[in-house]
Parts: C-alpha cells; sequence; structure tokens
C-alpha cells in the first residue's frame, strides 16, 4: 500500500531517532541528549551499560560522557569515537555534508531499508533532505547549529515540515477523503462511513453566547 498524507514527517518515528543523533552531536559533552540517544536501536547499545552509567553518574556525580568515554567495550569505544568524529565534522563542514555522512556512517539506512514500511520511510527521509538543501541554499554557511536552531524554532511555534516528493511506489493508496478530490481510481473503497461519523452530524441545538 501507499500512504498519500500531509502528515509531519518531523513526527515519525526514524525520522526522530536521527533528529536525536544530531541534537546529540550538537551537545557533545551535555548528558541531556545522550542518554535517550543510546537507547537508539541500530546503535546496539547494551541497555545495562546505559543503566549503570546513569546510576554511577549520580552517585559519583560525572558526566556520563565521560564515563561513556572510559568505556573499554570494543562497541561502545567505536561508538564515542564515531560521535565525537561527527562533533568535530558539524564545526568544520556544512550540515548538508553532515547530514549525508551520519546518514552513511551511523547504520540508520540500513536498519530503515530493514523495515517492512522501507519505501515510506526513505521518502521521509528524502523529504528531510529536501528542507536541509533548501534551507543551505538561502545560507551558504548552514551548519548543525543551525539545523537545531530550526528544530528548536519548529516546535516552539507547532510548524511542521510536509512531505514534498510522492512516493512511486505502487499498491492500494490510501487517503482521507479531502485528499482525494479532483482524482480518479478505478475502484475506490470507503473505510469507517457509518452514520454519525460521514454523515447526520447535525444538531438542533442552537448557538448560545
Amino acid at each position: 500500500f501507499v500512504v498519500r498524507s500531509d502528515s509531519n514527517i518531523l513526527e515519525d518515528v526514524e525520522v526522530q531517532k536521527l533528529l536525536l543523533l544530531f541534537r546529540t552531536i550538537n551537545s557533545f559533552g551535555d548528558d541531556h541528549y545522550l542518554l535517550p540517544m543510546l537507547h537508539i536501536d541500530f546503535l546496539d547499545v547494551d541497555i545495562l551499560d546505559i543503566y549503570d552509567w546513569e546510576e554511577r553518574s549520580r552517585r559519583e556525580r560525572q558526566s556520563v560522557w565521560l564515563l561513556f568515554r572510559a568505556s573499554k567495550k570494543k562497541r561502545l569505544k567505536a561508538l564515542y569515537r564515531q560521535i565525537e568524529h561527527w562533533a568535530k565534522e558539524a564545526a568544520n563542514r556544512s550540515f548538508l555534508d553532515l547530514y549525508g555522512l551520519v546518514i552513511r556512517e551511523s547504520g540508520i539506512l540500513r536498519h530503515i531499508l530493514n523495515l517492512p514500511e522501507a519505501s515510506d520511510k526513505i521518502n521521509k527521509f528524502h523529504a528531510l533532505l529536501d528542507e536541509v538543501t533548501a534551507l543551505s541554499r538561502s545560507n551558504h554557511n548552514f551548519r548543525l547549529v543551525d539545523f537545531v536552531a530550526f528544530l528548536n524554532t519548529v516546535a516552539t511555534h507547532h510548524l511542521s515540515v510536509k512531505q514534498r516528493r510522492e512516493t512511486a511506489t505502487s499498491g492500494v493508496e490510501l487517503m482521507t477523503a479531502h485528499r482525494s478530490k479532483g482524482l480518479e481510481f478505478d475502484y475506490v473503497y470507503l473505510v469507517g462511513v457509518y452514520d454519525g461519523h460521514w454523515g447526520n452530524k447535525r444538531s438542533s441545538q442552537t448557538f448560545r453566547i
């Protein structure tokens, strides 16, 4: 199936994982985003390690980042070096370059390609890339810090980022009645059409001030 909607791509679960990763890179050294980021599934961090760091951080009053850096486990050492590398790149490269770098190196692309709804997810990531490209055109020095500021503005004012390109995937098309206006199909199935939901919502009550 193909979902045709004007939903906010920033609310997609996989997109939110990528955004959390970017916020963590931007706030390198700050525990606020680190602990939630370590729970991201495709990063493959043992959840007991996270809870151990959290407890030790409270008990010993030291940063989780320092515990993360001091880890002797091969996977955790590699992940720390990778995030440290992205943080350095964020300060020296455009965000458009960093976006491609993180997509390639983080494992998120491999992760979403293995999902049942991979096509829809890929289109949402393309839509996010379209937005980043548009922002970069208006500011040639657009960096990660600018992208995070953009995300904060969007959240503060309850704005959304819509999907600009349509997926070419074939299948049954799912859409709202409003979205279907002006379109033609050989077969149409109306779901959830019952009295009081689709029509006959009129009320005899008068408007009271």
